[in-house]
C-alpha cells in the first residue's frame, strides 16, 4: 500500500510540476552577446549591446544570390546610470532582451579611469549576466567595437570571446573574468588588469594589445607589449611566448612555445617593524624551444647553448624588472603582492597601509632559463 501511495503521489508531482518555468519563445528574445559603456555628454553613460539577427533573416534569395546582409545590429542608450541604460534599452527593441548569453564587455577608458566599480556591482547583481563573462578595454567608442564589420564576417562579440580564450595567444593575452574581478576589488589586496582592443579599418580585423592596470578599481596606466609578456612570465600565465634577443655575433635567436611556471615570496617579515621596506622575491623558471638564429650557424655545442641561457636569463631580468618598476610608479599591485602579505603575515598587513607601502618596497627577481631544444638536424 505504502509502495502503491509513494508512485501515484510521484506521478502527481510530475503532472503538476511539468513545463517550462518561463514561456518566452526563442523568437521573441533579443540575445545580447555583447555590451559596450562610454562616457556621454552631462555626465551620463551609454550603454550598447550587440545582438544577433535570427538565422531565417539570413538565408539566400530566391535568385540565388546571397543577400548582403549583417548577422547582428546593435542598440543603444543613454542614462544617468548602468542600470537605467540598461533598462531603456528595452524600449529599443520589440523582443524582449535577454542577457543570459552576454559574452564579452567592452568599456571605453574615460570611464575605466572614473573606476568600474559601478559596472562590475552591476553585472555582479544582475541575474541573468554570466560572471564568467570576459571584459576589455577600448581607447575609442566601445559601440564602435560592437559595430565593428570583421573581413572574417565573424561576429565581433565571438571574434573577441575566442581570441582572448585561445592558448595560442597567450603571450600577450592575459584576461580575468567578471567574478575574479569583482573578487578583486572587494578584498583590496590585489589590483586588476583588463587587455586592450582596437579595430584596425584597413585590414577590418580586431586586436588585442596590451594591458590596462588599475587601482582601486579605476585605470591608472597602461603596460606595453614587452611589458605585457614579462608580465605574464612572472605570473606564470604565459603558455606560448615568443621572445627574440640579440646574441651578437652569433645574430638575433627568437624562442617560441616559452612558458614559465613562477614563485613569490616574501624574504624579510619584519621590515616593517625595523622601518625598512618588505623585500620580495619572485622566481621565473622558463623553458622554450629556439626556432631561428640569424646567424645561420647549423649546430651550437653545450658551452654555446650555456651562454645563450645565461643572456636570456639576464635579459628577461633586466626586462621584469623594468615591469615591475613601471607597475610601482603607477601603484598598481597586478602580480598580488599585498594579497600574498595579506594572507601570510596578516599582523603585518593589519599595521600597513599598502597604498603607501605598495610603491617602496623592493623586489628581487632571479630568472632561469632552459633551452629545450635548438631544432639543430644532425
Amino acid at each position: 500500500m505504502k509502495n502503491k501511495l509513494l508512485l501515484f503521489s510521484i506521478f502527481l508531482l510530475s503532472v503538476l510540476c511539468g513545463g517550462c518555468w518561463e514561456n518566452n519563445e526563442i523568437s521573441q528574445q533579443a540575445i545580447v552577446l555583447a555590451m559596450g559603456i562610454d562616457s556621454a555628454p552631462k555626465d551620463k553613460l551609454q550603454v550598447s549591446v550587440q545582438i544577433p539577427i535570427a538565422e531565417k533573416n539570413l538565408s539566400p534569395l530566391a535568385g540565388g544570390e546571397a543577400e548582403s546582409r549583417k548577422s547582428f545590429y546593435v542598440i543603444s542608450k543613454e542614462a544617468d546610470s548602468v542600470f537605467s541604460s540598461i533598462t531603456g534599452l528595452q524600449g529599443n527593441t520589440s523582443k524582449d532582451i535577454f542577457y543570459g548569453q552576454l559574452k564579452v564587455l567592452v568599456i571605453n577608458t574615460e570611464i575605466a579611469q572614473r573606476g568600474i566599480l559601478e559596472v562590475i556591482d552591476l553585472v555582479q547583481r544582475h541575474p541573468e549576466i554570466p560572471p564568467q563573462m570576459v571584459i576589455v578595454l577600448t581607447k575609442g567608442k566601445a559601440a564602435d567595437i560592437l559595430k565593428a564589420e570583421l573581413s572574417s564576417n565573424e561576429v565581433p562579440a565571438f571574434a573577441i570571446h575566442d581570441s582572448l580564450l585561445s592558448p595560442d595567444k597567450y603571450d600577450a593575452v592575459y584576461s580575468l573574468r567578471v567574478w575574479q574581478i569583482a573578487r578583486s576589488i572587494i578584498n583590496g589586496s590585489e589590483d586588476v588588469f583588463i587587455p586592450f582592443i582596437y579595430f584596425d579599418q584597413q585590414e577590418k580585423a580586431l586586436t588585442i594589445q596590451g594591458l590596462g592596470v588599475f587601482h582601486q578599481g579605476r585605470l591608472a596606466g597602461e603596460l606595453s607589449d614587452i611589458e605585457t609578456r614579462m608580465f605574464g612570465l612572472m605570473t606564470g600565465r604565459a603558455r606560448n611566448a615568443h621572445p627574440s634577443l640579440s646574441f651578437g655575433n652569433k645574430g638575433w635567436g627568437t624562442f617560441r612555445n616559452v612558458s614559465a611556471c613562477s614563485q613569490v615570496r616574501i624574504e624579510f617579515n619584519d621590515a616593517p617593524i625595523r622601518n625598512q621596506p618588505l623585500t620580495f622575491l619572485v622566481k621565473v623558471h622558463a623553458q622554450g624551444l629556439l626556432v631561428e638564429l640569424t646567424s645561420g650557424k647549423a649546430q651550437l655545442n653545450i658551452k654555446e647553448i650555456n651562454n645563450m641561457q645565461k643572456k636570456i636569463e639576464g635579459a628577461l631580468r633586466n626586462q621584469m624588472i623594468e615591469t615591475l618598476r613601471h607597475l610601482q610608479q603607477l601603484n598598481a599591485d597586478i602580480l598580488g603582492f599585498g594579497e600574498l602579505l595579506r594572507a601570510e603575515r596578516p599582523k603585518i598587513w593589519s599595521h600597513l597601509n599598502w597604498e603607501e607601502e605598495y610603491p617602496r618596497i623592493r623586489v628581487k627577481v632571479a630568472v632561469k632559463f632552459q633551452i629545450e631544444r635548438t631544432g639543430e638536424y644532425r
